[in-house]
Parts: structure tokens; C-alpha cells; sequence
């Protein structure tokens, strides 16, 4: 059995201006789906990732608001891509959601939160947990 191959060829090509350089702005994520759902008494340990390690630590401010109520930060080490936070159990049915607030590095490098701009959505920057007693089957 034969094939017929084809072989397609570029041009010239005249422009010789061509950028391929990284202009994305550092930014932080969570890497997690948007909703999360446990039974009460389960903690959640959260990602939060950078694409690019840095020479320096990163310290990502975060909140968890609804039915608990906390803020801190979790520290990506030097080159490092990520870290976790820890979201402690519920004993009960509820929910909290949890969001980034800012990230700096300790050479005072502002990353954005989310890439390009969290009003965007092109990466999550919040997390919806919901604790929910289990369906007797």
C-alpha cells in the first residue's frame, strides 16, 4: 500500500520583528476546582501555584469568609511553584469560601492575583467549600 505524502514549505517570510518574549505579568492562582464539597470534620489542603519560580520567597495573602472567618498568609518558598493552605474542618454543614487577596515577594515584586486581572477569570482565585452531611443510601 502506498501513501501519497505531501510536503508543505514556508515562504520567505519578510518580517523580521517577531516577539516571542514572555510579557505575561507573574501572577498567583489556586489550582483547585471552583467548588468543593466534604463531609463536616474534613480539612482541605489547597494549592496555590506560581508558573515561574523566583529567586526569592512569595507571600500570598488570603481570606476564608463565610461560616468560619480567618485571614493569613502561605509562603511559596524560592524557587518553589507552590504551596498549600490548609482549610480547617467544619464540624458541621456550611460553607466558606476562600480568596487570594495579594502576593508579594520578599524582593518587594508585585504579582497579579489571577492571570491577567481576577475580574477576567482566565484562573480561579477563590474557592467555593461547601461541608455537607452525606445521603443515608
Amino acid at each position: 500500500m502506498v501513501l501519497p505524502a505531501m510536503v508543505i514549505s514556508c515562504g520567505d517570510f519578510d518580517d523580521d520583528n517577531l516577539d516571542f518574549s514572555n510579557s505575561l505579568n507573574p501572577y498567583v492562582e489556586i489550582n483547585s476546582p471552583p467548588v468543593v464539597v466534604l463531609e463536616p470534620g474534613e480539612s482541605f489542603v489547597l494549592p496555590v501555584v506560581i508558573r515561574v519560580a523566583i529567586q526569592s520567597d512569595l507571600n500570598v495573602s488570603y481570606v476564608i469568609e463565610g461560616d468560619m472567618m480567618a485571614q493569613s498568609e502561605v509562603v511559596i518558598p524560592a524557587n518553589s511553584l507552590s504551596a498549600s493552605i490548609m482549610v480547617p474542618a467544619l464540624n458541621e454543614e456550611g460553607q466558606a469560601t476562600v480568596t487570594i487577596t495579594g502576593a508579594t515577594s520578599d524582593g518587594n515584586e508585585e504579582f497579579s492575583i489571577g492571570r491577567g486581572d481576577a475580574a477576567l477569570g482566565l484562573s480561579r482565585t477563590s474557592v467555593v467549600i461547601n461541608w455537607v452531611m452525606p445521603d443515608d443510601e
